[in-house]
Protein backbone atom coordinates (compact mmCIF):
# COMPACT_ATOMS: atom_id res chain seq x y z
CA UNK A 1 0.00 0.00 0.00
CA UNK A 2 1.47 3.38 -1.08
CA UNK A 3 0.86 6.61 0.82
CA UNK A 4 -0.06 8.62 -2.30
CA UNK A 5 -2.64 6.00 -3.23
CA UNK A 6 -4.03 6.18 0.29
CA UNK A 7 -4.30 10.01 0.02
CA UNK A 8 -6.14 9.72 -3.30
CA UNK A 9 -8.64 7.34 -1.73
CA UNK A 10 -9.32 10.01 0.95
CA UNK A 11 -9.89 12.81 -1.57
CA UNK A 12 -13.56 13.27 -0.64
CA UNK A 13 -12.72 13.48 3.06
CA UNK A 14 -9.99 16.07 2.39
CA UNK A 15 -12.31 18.20 0.26
CA UNK A 16 -14.96 18.16 2.99
CA UNK A 17 -12.36 19.09 5.63
CA UNK A 18 -11.00 21.98 3.54
CA UNK A 19 -14.52 23.22 2.88
CA UNK A 20 -15.28 23.11 6.60
CA UNK A 21 -12.07 25.03 7.45
CA UNK A 22 -12.82 27.58 4.77
CA UNK A 23 -16.30 28.10 6.16
CA UNK A 24 -14.96 28.55 9.71
CA UNK A 25 -12.38 31.07 8.51
CA UNK A 26 -15.02 33.10 6.64
CA UNK A 27 -17.27 33.07 9.72
CA UNK A 28 -14.48 34.25 12.04
CA UNK A 29 -13.33 36.96 9.64
CA UNK A 30 -16.89 38.20 9.21
CA UNK A 31 -18.04 38.11 12.84
CA UNK A 32 -14.89 38.57 14.91
CA UNK A 33 -12.63 40.25 12.34
CA UNK A 34 -9.69 38.10 13.50
CA UNK A 35 -7.12 36.14 11.49
CA UNK A 36 -5.11 34.40 14.25
CA UNK A 37 -7.98 32.43 15.72
CA UNK A 38 -8.74 31.01 12.25
CA UNK A 39 -5.07 30.20 11.68
CA UNK A 40 -4.93 28.39 15.04
CA UNK A 41 -7.99 26.34 14.18
CA UNK A 42 -6.56 25.57 10.69
CA UNK A 43 -3.19 24.38 12.05
CA UNK A 44 -4.78 22.35 14.84
CA UNK A 45 -7.33 20.72 12.53
CA UNK A 46 -4.71 19.90 9.86
CA UNK A 47 -2.35 18.47 12.48
CA UNK A 48 -5.04 16.24 13.96
CA UNK A 49 -6.15 15.18 10.49
CA UNK A 50 -2.58 14.23 9.50
CA UNK A 51 -2.04 12.39 12.77
CA UNK A 52 -5.26 10.39 12.44
CA UNK A 53 -4.56 9.67 8.75
CA UNK A 54 -0.98 8.57 9.51
CA UNK A 55 -2.13 6.18 12.24
CA UNK A 56 -4.85 4.76 10.00
CA UNK A 57 -2.42 4.37 7.10
CA UNK A 58 0.14 2.59 9.31
CA UNK A 59 -2.46 0.14 10.63
CA UNK A 60 -3.74 -0.64 7.13
CA UNK A 61 -0.24 -1.06 5.73
CA UNK A 62 0.80 -3.34 8.60
CA UNK A 63 -2.36 -5.44 8.24
CA UNK A 64 -1.92 -6.07 4.51
CA UNK A 65 1.85 -6.54 4.84
CA UNK A 66 1.18 -9.30 7.39
CA UNK A 67 -1.31 -10.88 4.98
CA UNK A 68 1.21 -10.81 2.12
CA UNK A 69 3.91 -12.37 4.32
CA UNK A 70 1.48 -15.05 5.42
CA UNK A 71 0.56 -15.76 1.78
CA UNK A 72 4.24 -16.12 0.81
CA UNK A 73 4.85 -18.60 3.62
CA UNK A 74 1.96 -20.86 2.64
CA UNK A 75 2.55 -23.63 0.11
CA UNK A 76 -1.20 -23.84 -0.48
CA UNK A 77 -2.21 -20.22 -1.04
CA UNK A 78 -5.92 -20.95 -0.86
CA UNK A 79 -5.57 -21.68 2.88
CA UNK A 80 -4.83 -18.03 3.62
CA UNK A 81 -8.43 -17.47 4.76
CA UNK A 82 -7.91 -20.11 7.47
CA UNK A 83 -4.71 -18.49 8.74
CA UNK A 84 -5.39 -14.76 8.41
CA UNK A 85 -6.03 -12.64 11.55
CA UNK A 86 -9.57 -11.52 12.33
CA UNK A 87 -8.60 -7.83 12.22
CA UNK A 88 -8.97 -5.00 14.68
CA UNK A 89 -11.51 -2.64 13.16
CA UNK A 90 -14.90 -3.17 11.57
CA UNK A 91 -13.53 -3.08 8.01
CA UNK A 92 -10.84 -5.70 8.66
CA UNK A 93 -13.30 -7.96 10.47
CA UNK A 94 -15.71 -7.71 7.54
CA UNK A 95 -12.89 -8.51 5.10
CA UNK A 96 -11.94 -11.51 7.27
CA UNK A 97 -15.52 -12.81 7.26
CA UNK A 98 -15.82 -12.41 3.48
CA UNK A 99 -12.52 -14.31 2.98
CA UNK A 100 -13.72 -17.10 5.29
CA UNK A 101 -17.01 -17.41 3.39
CA UNK A 102 -15.16 -17.48 0.07
CA UNK A 103 -12.77 -20.15 1.34
CA UNK A 104 -15.65 -22.28 2.59
CA UNK A 105 -17.50 -21.95 -0.71
CA UNK A 106 -14.37 -22.85 -2.67
CA UNK A 107 -13.70 -25.90 -0.47
CA UNK A 108 -17.26 -27.15 -1.01
CA UNK A 109 -16.95 -26.57 -4.75
CA UNK A 110 -13.60 -28.40 -4.94
CA UNK A 111 -14.89 -31.28 -2.83
CA UNK A 112 -17.86 -31.77 -5.16
CA UNK A 113 -15.46 -32.18 -8.10
CA UNK A 114 -13.18 -34.35 -5.98
CA UNK A 115 -15.99 -36.75 -5.13
CA UNK A 116 -17.20 -36.81 -8.73
CA UNK A 117 -13.66 -37.56 -9.91
CA UNK A 118 -13.31 -40.30 -7.29
CA UNK A 119 -16.53 -41.92 -8.44
CA UNK A 120 -15.38 -41.79 -12.07
CA UNK A 121 -12.02 -43.31 -11.10
CA UNK A 122 -13.72 -46.12 -9.22
CA UNK A 123 -15.98 -46.80 -12.22
CA UNK A 124 -12.97 -46.90 -14.60
CA UNK A 125 -11.13 -49.32 -12.29
CA UNK A 126 -14.20 -51.54 -12.03
CA UNK A 127 -14.72 -51.48 -15.81
CA UNK A 128 -11.07 -52.37 -16.48
CA UNK A 129 -11.16 -55.29 -14.06
CA UNK A 130 -14.37 -56.52 -15.68
CA UNK A 131 -13.06 -56.21 -19.25
CA UNK A 132 -9.97 -58.25 -18.34
CA UNK A 133 -12.17 -61.32 -17.93
CA UNK A 134 -13.36 -61.54 -21.58
CA UNK A 135 -9.81 -60.70 -22.74
CA UNK A 136 -8.38 -63.60 -20.73
CA UNK A 137 -11.21 -65.86 -21.93
CA UNK A 138 -10.56 -64.92 -25.57
CA UNK A 139 -6.84 -65.66 -25.20
CA UNK A 140 -7.65 -69.02 -23.62
CA UNK A 141 -10.01 -69.92 -26.48
CA UNK A 142 -7.34 -69.01 -29.02
CA UNK A 143 -4.75 -71.10 -27.21
CA UNK A 144 -7.04 -74.14 -27.55
CA UNK A 145 -8.04 -73.46 -31.17
CA UNK A 146 -4.90 -72.78 -33.12
CA UNK A 147 -5.31 -71.73 -36.74
CA UNK A 148 -3.67 -69.42 -39.24
CA UNK A 149 -5.30 -66.35 -37.69
CA UNK A 150 -4.79 -67.24 -34.01
CA UNK A 151 -1.37 -65.62 -33.66
CA UNK A 152 -2.53 -62.34 -35.17
CA UNK A 153 -5.70 -62.24 -33.05
CA UNK A 154 -3.73 -63.11 -29.92
CA UNK A 155 -1.39 -60.20 -30.64
CA UNK A 156 -4.35 -57.83 -30.85
CA UNK A 157 -5.71 -59.22 -27.58
CA UNK A 158 -2.33 -58.47 -26.00
CA UNK A 159 -2.50 -54.88 -27.24
CA UNK A 160 -5.99 -54.48 -25.77
CA UNK A 161 -4.77 -55.88 -22.46
CA UNK A 162 -1.77 -53.51 -22.44
CA UNK A 163 -3.96 -50.48 -23.17
CA UNK A 164 -6.45 -51.42 -20.44
CA UNK A 165 -3.54 -51.81 -18.03
CA UNK A 166 -2.26 -48.37 -19.02
CA UNK A 167 -5.73 -46.90 -18.46
CA UNK A 168 -5.87 -48.49 -15.00
CA UNK A 169 -2.52 -47.02 -13.95
CA UNK A 170 -3.47 -43.67 -15.46
CA UNK A 171 -6.67 -43.62 -13.40
CA UNK A 172 -4.69 -44.39 -10.26
CA UNK A 173 -1.76 -42.08 -10.98
CA UNK A 174 -3.18 -39.20 -8.92
CA UNK A 175 -3.61 -41.46 -5.92
CA UNK A 176 -0.34 -43.41 -5.92
CA UNK A 177 0.30 -42.59 -2.25
CA UNK A 178 -2.83 -44.62 -1.36
CA UNK A 179 -1.88 -47.61 -3.47
CA UNK A 180 1.84 -48.18 -3.09
CA UNK A 181 3.93 -50.28 -0.76
CA UNK A 182 7.52 -49.08 -0.55
CA UNK A 183 9.95 -51.90 0.13
CA UNK A 184 13.26 -53.33 -1.02
CA UNK A 185 12.76 -54.33 -4.65
CA UNK A 186 15.22 -56.39 -6.68
CA UNK A 187 15.69 -54.80 -10.11
CA UNK A 188 16.57 -58.09 -11.76
CA UNK A 189 13.31 -59.70 -10.64
CA UNK A 190 11.18 -56.76 -11.78
CA UNK A 191 12.89 -56.56 -15.19
CA UNK A 192 12.51 -60.32 -15.72
CA UNK A 193 8.78 -60.11 -14.94
CA UNK A 194 8.38 -57.31 -17.48
CA UNK A 195 10.25 -59.22 -20.18
CA UNK A 196 8.17 -62.35 -19.55
CA UNK A 197 5.00 -60.29 -19.98
CA UNK A 198 6.39 -58.77 -23.21
CA UNK A 199 7.87 -62.08 -24.39
CA UNK A 200 5.61 -62.54 -27.39
CA UNK A 201 6.16 -58.99 -28.70
CA UNK A 202 9.91 -59.30 -28.18
CA UNK A 203 10.02 -62.56 -30.14
CA UNK A 204 7.82 -61.26 -32.97
CA UNK A 205 10.02 -58.18 -33.32
CA UNK A 206 13.26 -60.25 -33.20
CA UNK A 207 14.56 -58.20 -30.27
CA UNK A 208 17.95 -58.96 -28.78
CA UNK A 209 17.89 -58.29 -25.03
CA UNK A 210 21.12 -57.74 -23.11
CA UNK A 211 20.87 -57.71 -19.30
CA UNK A 212 23.72 -57.10 -16.89
CA UNK A 213 24.47 -55.63 -13.45
CA UNK A 214 20.81 -55.83 -12.43
CA UNK A 215 21.22 -57.73 -9.15
CA UNK A 216 20.63 -54.60 -7.05
CA UNK A 217 17.99 -53.64 -4.53
CA UNK A 218 16.17 -50.30 -4.60
CA UNK A 219 13.44 -48.66 -2.51
CA UNK A 220 10.30 -48.63 -4.62
CA UNK A 221 6.96 -50.28 -5.26
CA UNK A 222 7.43 -53.39 -7.37
CA UNK A 223 4.06 -53.16 -9.14
CA UNK A 224 4.38 -49.50 -10.13
CA UNK A 225 8.05 -49.86 -11.07
CA UNK A 226 7.22 -52.88 -13.23
CA UNK A 227 4.58 -50.85 -15.05
CA UNK A 228 7.04 -47.98 -15.67
CA UNK A 229 9.69 -50.32 -17.08
CA UNK A 230 7.02 -52.09 -19.16
CA UNK A 231 5.97 -48.78 -20.71
CA UNK A 232 9.59 -47.98 -21.60
CA UNK A 233 10.12 -51.40 -23.19
CA UNK A 234 6.84 -51.01 -25.12
CA UNK A 235 8.04 -47.61 -26.36
CA UNK A 236 11.24 -49.17 -27.67
CA UNK A 237 9.17 -51.73 -29.57
CA UNK A 238 6.97 -49.00 -31.07
CA UNK A 239 9.89 -47.01 -32.40
CA UNK A 240 12.17 -49.77 -33.68
CA UNK A 241 13.12 -48.89 -37.26
CA UNK A 242 14.19 -52.39 -38.27
CA UNK A 243 13.72 -56.04 -37.30
CA UNK A 244 16.98 -56.17 -35.35
CA UNK A 245 16.16 -54.11 -32.30
CA UNK A 246 18.73 -54.36 -29.53
CA UNK A 247 17.63 -53.62 -25.99
CA UNK A 248 20.20 -53.10 -23.21
CA UNK A 249 19.00 -52.98 -19.61
CA UNK A 250 21.51 -52.51 -16.82
CA UNK A 251 22.10 -50.58 -13.60
CA UNK A 252 24.91 -48.22 -12.61
CA UNK A 253 25.97 -47.18 -9.12
CA UNK A 254 26.78 -43.45 -9.16
CA UNK A 255 27.31 -43.01 -5.43
CA UNK A 256 24.26 -40.94 -4.51
CA UNK A 257 21.92 -42.78 -6.86
CA UNK A 258 21.43 -46.22 -8.30
CA UNK A 259 20.49 -45.74 -11.96
CA UNK A 260 18.54 -48.14 -14.14
CA UNK A 261 19.37 -47.69 -17.84
CA UNK A 262 17.07 -48.88 -20.62
CA UNK A 263 18.79 -48.34 -23.98
CA UNK A 264 17.74 -49.26 -27.52
CA UNK A 265 19.04 -48.78 -31.06
CA UNK A 266 15.70 -47.70 -32.53
CA UNK A 267 14.58 -44.32 -33.82
CA UNK A 268 16.19 -41.45 -31.95
CA UNK A 269 14.54 -38.32 -30.56
CA UNK A 270 15.39 -34.89 -31.92
CA UNK A 271 17.39 -32.83 -29.42
CA UNK A 272 14.90 -29.97 -29.76
CA UNK A 273 12.10 -32.32 -28.65
CA UNK A 274 13.84 -33.90 -25.63
CA UNK A 275 12.57 -31.27 -23.14
CA UNK A 276 8.97 -32.02 -24.18
CA UNK A 277 8.94 -35.83 -24.25
CA UNK A 278 7.28 -36.08 -20.83
CA UNK A 279 4.46 -33.68 -21.67
CA UNK A 280 0.99 -35.16 -21.87
CA UNK A 281 -0.03 -35.96 -25.45
CA UNK A 282 3.34 -35.03 -26.96
CA UNK A 283 4.26 -37.43 -29.77
CA UNK A 284 7.01 -35.54 -31.60
CA UNK A 285 8.15 -35.85 -35.18
CA UNK A 286 8.68 -39.61 -35.05
CA UNK A 287 5.51 -40.13 -33.06
CA UNK A 288 3.40 -38.47 -35.75
CA UNK A 289 4.84 -40.94 -38.27
CA UNK A 290 3.82 -43.78 -35.96
CA UNK A 291 0.05 -44.02 -35.63
CA UNK A 292 0.49 -46.25 -32.55
CA UNK A 293 1.84 -43.31 -30.58
CA UNK A 294 -0.49 -41.70 -28.02
CA UNK A 295 1.87 -39.42 -26.07
CA UNK A 296 0.68 -40.94 -22.78
CA UNK A 297 3.36 -43.54 -21.97
CA UNK A 298 6.29 -41.27 -21.07
CA UNK A 299 3.96 -38.73 -19.44
CA UNK A 300 2.63 -41.45 -17.16
CA UNK A 301 6.16 -42.74 -16.42
CA UNK A 302 7.27 -39.26 -15.37
CA UNK A 303 4.18 -38.75 -13.22
CA UNK A 304 4.57 -42.07 -11.42
CA UNK A 305 8.31 -41.52 -10.91
CA UNK A 306 7.58 -38.16 -9.30
CA UNK A 307 5.05 -39.78 -6.98
CA UNK A 308 7.54 -42.51 -6.04
CA UNK A 309 10.38 -39.95 -5.64
CA UNK A 310 12.44 -41.42 -8.50
CA UNK A 311 14.17 -39.31 -11.13
CA UNK A 312 13.76 -40.06 -14.84
CA UNK A 313 15.54 -38.64 -17.87
CA UNK A 314 15.74 -39.39 -21.61
CA UNK A 315 18.90 -39.21 -23.72
CA UNK A 316 19.20 -39.43 -27.50
CA UNK A 317 21.55 -38.23 -30.22
CA UNK A 318 18.59 -37.49 -32.50
CA UNK A 319 19.71 -40.00 -35.13
CA UNK A 320 19.58 -43.49 -33.67
CA UNK A 321 18.83 -44.94 -30.30
CA UNK A 322 17.23 -43.72 -27.13
CA UNK A 323 18.23 -44.19 -23.50
CA UNK A 324 16.00 -43.73 -20.45
CA UNK A 325 17.60 -43.44 -17.01
CA UNK A 326 15.63 -43.96 -13.79
CA UNK A 327 17.38 -42.81 -10.61
CA UNK A 328 16.69 -44.37 -7.20
CA UNK A 329 17.77 -42.60 -4.03
CA UNK A 330 19.88 -44.68 -1.63
CA UNK A 331 18.52 -42.83 1.40
CA UNK A 332 15.34 -43.75 3.18
CA UNK A 333 12.27 -43.21 1.01
CA UNK A 334 10.68 -41.15 3.74
CA UNK A 335 13.75 -38.88 3.91
CA UNK A 336 13.12 -37.92 0.27
CA UNK A 337 9.68 -36.63 1.19
CA UNK A 338 11.10 -33.80 3.28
Amino acid sequence: MQFLTYIKEKTVLLIVALFWLGTINMFLMTIYKTFWLGAYIDVTACGLLLLAGGIDYYKRKTYFADLENLLEQLDKKYLVSEMMPKGQNQEQKKFYQIAKDMGKSMAEHVNSYKYANMEYKEYIEMWIHEVKIPIATGKLVLANHKNEFAASIEEEFQKIEDFTEQALFYARSNYVEKDYLISNVNLQEVVHQVLVHQKRNLILNHVTVNLHDLDNTVLSDGKWLGFIIGQLVANSLKYCKNKHLSLDIYSVNTGDLLELHIKDNGIGILSSELPMVFEKGFTGTNGRKNQKSTGIGLYLCKKLCQRLKHSIAVKSDGIQGCEVVIGFSKTSFYDTLS
